[in-house]
């Protein structure tokens, strides 16, 4: 599987778990968006190989019936250096610059997996919901991605729709105190486990909650039979380093051209 390749099956995934609303194919790209944001994160196009301009004005003319910017996410590799310059001849330019990291035979400590607890209720629900809010605020210097604003309604459709299951689950992990302090969520699909969703407050910070979830997310995806263990975030970013510092190595990066 090539890195194009993945990025498209993780865009169908988000699409199969309600975060995307619409899944368009034309051709050799594959376009998703979300009705309720509109980031480019949330409304984008993935590639397997490099489009053909008509191609590209098709993908074009679907984003504008549904009143969104044009966005490409695409792996970085020599080839897609070509991509990029014609973007750039299209009054393209890269907006968001992501890495994606995996881990490798990770060490797991299960010391304090006993502190996390499954979303099983609308009531856990709305507490992972509060913790994750709290934990990624706008004007937090450690946040790459600002407020999540319409995302919060996102997560609440997908487990309304998917419940906790296999494919997808969260998690919230408590203090010594019982206090929610840190949030995560794992997604199993094709052999991979994805992490993501992983946030703590800024008053817990810096307690090894964040690095506990991790851990109870690498147990989780070796016992599901994942062969893949990831998570992805900005490139040169605070959480990107704090990943490193715990093991995880870089598989590729990514990026978004958006033509505004």
């Amino acid at each position: 599987m090539t890195h194009d390749q993945f990025l498209k099956l993780f865009q169908k995934t988000l699409f199969d778990l309600s975060y995307f609303d619409h899944l368009k194919i034309i051709k050799d790209i594959q376009i998703a968006t979300t009705d309720s944001d509109n980031s480019v994160w949330w409304n984008n196009a993935t590639i397997d190989q490099i489009p053909s301009t008509s191609l590209i004005a098709k993908t074009e003319n679907y984003f504008q019936t549904l009143h969104r910017h044009p966005v490409f996410y695409f792996a970085e590799n020599p080839q897609n250096q070509l991509f990029e310059q014609l973007l750039a001849n299209f009054g393209y330019h890269q907006t968001d610059y992501e890495v994606w990291l995996q881990i490798k035979n990770p060490q797991i400590d299960t010391a304090k997996f006993h502190q996390i607890k499954q979303v099983q209720t609308s009531e856990d629900l709305e507490t992972f919901i509060a913790t994750i809010d709290k934990g990624y605020g706008a004007d937090d210097p450690d946040n790459p991605y600002g407020g999540l604003g319409s995302y919060l309604d996102q997560i609440r459709k997908s487990f309304k729709l998917h419940g906790p299951n296999g494919f997808i689950s969260y998690y919230v992990l408590f203090d010594e105190l019982n206090e929610p302090s840190s949030v995560g969520s794992l997604t199993n699909y094709n052999n991979i486990g994805y992490i993501s969703n992983l946030a703590t407050i800024p008053n817990k910070r810096k307690l090894g909650y964040s690095r506990t979830l991790l851990n109870y997310f690498l147990h989780l995806s070796v016992q599901n039979g994942n062969q893949t263990h990831c998570l992805a975030t900005e490139v040169d970013s605070t959480p990107n380093k704090i990943y490193q510092h715990l093991g995880f190595t870089e598989m590729f990066r990514a990026k978004y051209y958006a033509k505004t």
